[in-house]
């Protein structure tokens, strides 16, 4: 009978899922939770086995940029003009892509070290 398992190494860190035949010291059935990082078998429970490594600066900016893109509609122009046409406040959604663009810009730049 094959079991489904996860596989770690010698130090409990896991390496894979996997089917078995049989299990070993290598072999554990509990499920892995989502969320670790690193995850390592303690030998009774699934732990975080270390942490995130930091960012570089330009990954970091990179990741800024990323976040900058997903914001961008190209909507938001004409909101923008429409709301000066009509005199009226810009929408919500507008509005609050706007601010956030706005504090990822400041992220950036100070990343950067602009000013």
């Amino acid at each position: 009978m094959m079991l489904y398992v996860r596989m770690i190494d010698e130090n409990g860190f896991f390496v894979k899922d996997a089917f078995v035949d049989a299990l070993t010291e290598f072999t554990i059935e509990m499920p892995c939770p989502s969320g670790f990082y690193l995850p390592k078998w303690d030998g009774i429970n699934w732990i975080e086995g270390g942490g995130i490594p930091e960012q570089t600066p330009e990954q970091q900016a990179y990741q800024i940029q990323q976040q900058l893109d997903t914001l961008d509609n190209p909507r938001d122009a004409e909101d923008v003009y429409m709301a000066m046409i009509n005199n009226t406040p810009l929408s919500a959604r507008t509005l609050e892509r706007f601010e956030k663009k706005q504090a990822l810009r400041g992220q950036l730049r100070a990343l950067l070290n602009l000013t």
